[in-house]
């Protein structure tokens, strides 16, 4: 009956929305379909809707840095500079893998990503998919990567409750919506106490700390967290570290929270 319920929430988030235009998403790039992918296809039933959600992936960074959440540390270079002081920017990172997001400058052309790759794959990465000649038509989004001990999405409603989904490994399964989805943390609508789909005590910890990581204010049951869609991971910076947290993104558009989730009973 839980899950039934979970689902009836979920189905009015970000990522069934994606589940649902999947068929009409057309590929750009090396991605599976982002989010300017799915406001494309969104385009022909609501437009409105669709120019909400076409923001450009800084437009997360940026927000994720505004609000002052951890993250990885990142650098943005053009794609014919980062070639020339590779090794100057990859060191800068502090990480043997990395996250890179080649960004086109221009309309047109593929945006081309890959997560948790070394020096050189980053760099073969680069000569695979963008010919010497346009090379000067992209910018890199580098940003150090540590290997994920799980990875979700936190949506808050407008009401300052929070529904966190993840699952072990990669963050990028659940925000396209294409994964089974292992954990689900919720407030009970009364208490406002978390309840959880799942009982593992360390697991549990871990989520709450995720949560807890969530700008909020307040104590208790009157403790109210920040409003938006919220993409994130928790890893360790190396085997003898302990979890922590790491936002990769921060949207605080309407379309991405989802109804107020006391209108639908979970207990």
């Amino acid at each position: 009956m839980i899950d039934a319920r979970l689902q009836k929430i979920y189905e009015r988030s970000y990522g069934s929305l994606k589940n649902s235009l999947e068929p009409k998403v057309e590929k750009t790039g090396n991605y599976a379909a982002n989010i300017n992918d799915w406001a494309k296809a969104l385009q022909p039933y609501n437009k409105d809707l669709a120019g909400r959600i076409d923001e450009k992936r800084e437009v997360g960074f940026a927000n994720v840095e505004r609000l002052g959440l951890p993250r990885y540390k990142h650098r943005t270079i053009l794609l014919t500079e980062f070639l020339k002081n590779r090794g100057e920017y990859f060191r800068e990172m502090e990480s043997e893998k990395f996250f890179v997001s080649l960004e086109p400058l221009n309309h047109g052309l593929g945006r081309i990503g890959k997560a948790g790759l070394n020096r050189k794959e980053v760099i073969e990465l680069i000569f695979a998919f963008i010919a010497p000649e346009n090379q000067d038509q992209y910018k890199v989004l580098l940003n150090q990567f540590f290997d994920n001990i799980f990875g979700g999405t936190i949506v808050v409603d407008k009401n300052g409750n929070p529904f966190f989904e993840f699952i072990r490994g990669n963050q990028t399964g659940v925000g396209k919506g294409n994964v089974d989805i292992e954990f689900r943390v919720w407030r009970d609508n009364f208490t406002k106490n978390f309840k959880y789909s799942f009982e593992d005590e360390i697991i549990r910890e871990i989520a709450h700390m995720a949560i807890m990581s969530v700008p909020h204010s307040g104590e208790g049951r009157e403790m109210i967290f920040l409003t938006g869609y919220y993409e994130l991971v928790i890893a360790r910076k190396d085997k003898s570290s302990r979890p922590q947290v790491f936002f990769l993104d921060y949207r605080d558009n309407v379309k991405f929270t989802i109804e107020d989730l006391e209108k639908v009973e979970l207990s």
